[in-house]
């Protein structure tokens, strides 16, 4: 089987970025070339996505990821954590383009001994930090300790609120990264929110360079309690929304 070459995968970096409109220091790029470079490689063994080739990867994982970029330069200021990081995306493009400390929770132990490999070739591009661990036990130790938190195609608003509440410094901020999204789920989102200590602000429609729609939603963490106690155990947030 022919593999596509390192030097293709930063051709295909960089003309993703350009066709996106998003300007990043030439360090920065290469950082997300040797990303991606090492899980397309691990992918051949490891099934880490369905993506196997450098335009799609960097179409479909890169671009996509860093259309969060504006909604973490504007958020709070403190460290992210990244929920489900699966092969990295979003958190390892977000950590190297905005510069915060970044923790990614990943309870699958293949994904996550391929993303301690990854912290270990990006340093000097970003500070990374990897937990084997699922969000709701992170919680229970980690309580309120980040400014952001991101999750791609994780999971609904509803869980997705409920996940992240308990993570958050009052004020902090959940960056979902999503398809699109109907009102209905934003909807329910919005009553989920009000349960942990949550609250909606905004929601971002956009088109990646192929043409494929994508939403990008906001909640905030207020300053009030919460009406249940979060975190839930584990999986509770995903098998019964409270939305």
């Amino acid at each position: 089987m022919k593999h596509d070459s390192p030097d293709s995968a930063a051709s295909a970096v960089r003309t993703a970025l350009l066709g996106a409109g998003i300007s990043l220091s030439e360090h920065a790029v290469e950082g997300l070339v040797l990303h991606m470079e090492a899980m397309l490689a691990a992918n051949r063994v490891q099934n880490l996505t369905a993506i196997t080739d450098v335009k799609g990867a960097a179409e479909l994982h890169v671009v996509d990821s860093l259309a969060a970029l504006p909604e973490i330069r504007e958020a709070p200021p403190g460290k992210l954590v990244d929920l489900g990081s699966g092969a990295g995306y979003p958190g390892v493009p977000l950590a190297i383009a905005s510069g915060r400390g970044t923790t990614l929770i990943e309870s699958v132990g293949k994904k996550a001994r391929f993303l301690r490999e990854v912290a270990e070739r990006l340093e000097g591009y970003c500070d990374l930090a990897v937990e084997h661990a699922r969000a709701e036990t992170l919680a229970s130790e980690r309580a309120a300790s980040f400014a952001v938190a991101t999750a791609r195609a994780v999971s609904s608003l509803a869980s997705l609120v409920e996940l992240a509440a308990p993570l958050l410094l009052p004020g902090g901020w959940m960056v979902a990264l999503k398809g699109p999204v109907n009102q209905d789920e934003v909807e329910r989102g919005k009553v989920a929110a009000g349960m942990v200590g949550m609250q909606f602000r905004a929601t971002r429609g956009f088109l990646l360079p192929g043409g494929q729609e994508r939403s990008i939603v906001v909640f905030e963490r207020t300053e009030g309690l919460p009406e249940i106690t979060v975190p839930r155990s584990p999986g509770k947030a995903q098998r019964k929304p409270l939305a």
